[in-house]
């Protein structure tokens, strides 16, 4: 049902200029310097929100509101999320999302979109984008069939930042002609606990604008670099030249993976909901704190994901590592789960994938082992989850090759990161193009030609010590 559904995008104009407020409420602003009131005022109340004012996101969430259960009754609004609404506009389905001053639109039907088109120009200043096609600095491509009734449905949607990439390079002057970097960082890399002879203030500003540059692009289409970028936030406090030369390798290792997509495309045969979830205990060398990583399957297409540090507790051996890192990956997952069974209600369970039998016998065993009484009480959620009358978990162990959120728990080495990760991992996130697979092809080839070419020469230096023996016995059987 959801796969028909074309997306549309409107934009409002100057949102918070028309956001009315309410007669019991009443704001004061006073006048700009330099301006005289011919009655002395110095000040006037405001008969619509202002940019700048503390109430005026609150009012124009309202407003919006406002228009939505107006003159669309029969569309709910999400418990979870307020600005989602969906429902059922003449029998068709109809899902609005709201941020801030832009209007997802997203129905199979072109008069519902028509009359919405319709009344949305009629109550505020607004245009009209048509299919959507960008998206908070995203590039969206819609690619569509054509039914034989003559509608178009959306088959795949694909979000990149190549422009955005670009722009970067160029701002914080990296040298796209030098050979890009194979992964995003240095296998096993722990920068230094800065101190005060390492700290460089000079190069604070240019450091927190690249870190928060690489986390939208990392959050929203990037997740290969995803933890890669959070690691290196932790030094836009006190900045280090390590610390720059790091991400300035990430943004290079972005630019020359540029043609990444993150690909949306719904496969029906696939769970609707699948979580990965992973950790690296102690990876923190500094603090010896664990590192936990998770990412979100719907119907085969990648819809969250995360990496952070499991701050509230340090780890005393793996299994414990991986037994937070599942609870809060389950608590991430089951938020997205309210969501869609508050619309289309199911009774399929989330499967969530582990690489530690360990964790999976302890979530689905009656008893609480003795070496687990120690942890914080809200982790032990998990097990509520995963078995019982609040079940909503399946646990399903894989082996560590096939886990795909490894990727958010340390920087993998090459060749994890450039070969079985692309096939594994990082082909059913983006949609990789045929260079960076023909790249893949060319580095295995060189290496297999490098061992076979070892090989001969071993197998050669053989045959010459052969026969320098061979002389040398035949030297002393003639003397």
């Amino acid at each position: 049902m959801i796969r028909y559904l074309m997306p549309y995008h409107y934009d409002v104009s100057q949102a918070f200029l028309q956001a009315l407020i309410p007669e019991d409420e009443r704001y004061y602003v006073r006048f700009p310097k330099g301006y005289i009131h011919p009655k002395g005022y110095v000040g006037a109340y405001m008969k619509k929100a202002l940019y700048g004012h503390r109430t005026s996101g609150r009012l124009w969430s309202e407003t919006a509101h406002r228009f939505m259960t107006d003159r669309y009754p029969t569309l709910s609004r999400s418990t979870y999320d307020e600005c989602l609404y969906i429902g059922w506009i003449d029998t068709q389905l109809f899902i609005v999302l709201i941020y801030v001053d832009d209007f997802i639109v997203a129905c199979a039907d072109e008069l519902s979109r028509a009359r919405f088109h319709t009344d949305i120009m009629s109550t505020f200043q607004a245009t009209y984008s048509g299919v959507l096609n960008q998206f908070l600095q995203l590039r969206v491509d819609v690619q569509t069939e054509t039914l034989p009734t003559g509608e178009s449905y959306p088959t795949r949607i694909e979000l990149s930042h190549e422009r955005s990439i670009t722009d970067l390079c160029a701002k914080f002057s990296i040298d796209t002609d030098k050979q890009p970097p194979r992964s995003p960082m240095t296998e096993g890399l722990s920068l230094p606990i800065p101190s005060p002879d390492t700290i460089d203030r000079s190069i604070e500003t240019p450091l927190r604008s690249l870190i928060y540059s690489l986390l939208w692009l990392a959050r929203t289409v990037r997740p290969d670099i995803y933890y890669h970028v959070t690691y290196l936030a932790q030094f836009c406090h006190q900045p280090t030249v390590e610390a720059l030369t790091a991400a300035k390798r990430i943004l290079h290792y972005a630019y020359s993976t540029r043609d990444y997509t993150l690909a949306m495309a719904i496969d029906s045969a696939a769970p609707q909901l699948t979580a990965f979830c992973d950790s690296d205990h102690a990876g923190d060398t500094a603090t010896r704190n664990s590192v936990s990583g998770y990412c979100l399957y719907f119907h085969g297409m990648l819809i969250d994901w995360w990496s952070k540090k499991q701050k509230s507790c340090t780890a005393l051996h793996s299994t414990e590592a991986e037994y937070v890192a599942m609870s809060e990956a389950c608590t991430s997952a089951l938020a997205i789960y309210n969501t869609l069974t508050e619309f289309f209600p199911s009774d399929e369970l989330i499967t969530i994938n582990v690489d530690n039998l360990a964790v999976q016998t302890l979530v689905t065993q009656r008893a609480l082992s003795s070496k687990l009484k120690h942890i914080a009480v809200r982790y032990h959620a998990v097990r509520n989850w995963c078995q019982g009358p609040l079940r909503k978990f399946t646990p399903v162990w894989i082996p560590t090759d096939d886990n795909q959120s490894d990727i958010f728990t340390k920087a993998l080495p090459i060749t994890k990161h450039g070969v079985p990760i692309i096939d594994k991992f990082t082909a059913r996130l983006l949609d990789i193009k045929d260079r960076r697979v023909k790249l893949v092809e060319k580095l295995r080839a060189a290496e297999a030609q490098q061992l076979h070419a070892q090989q001969q020469q071993l197998q050669q230096q053989q045959r010459q010590d052969e026969i320098v023996l061979a002389s040398l016995q035949r030297q002393n059987l003639i003397g």
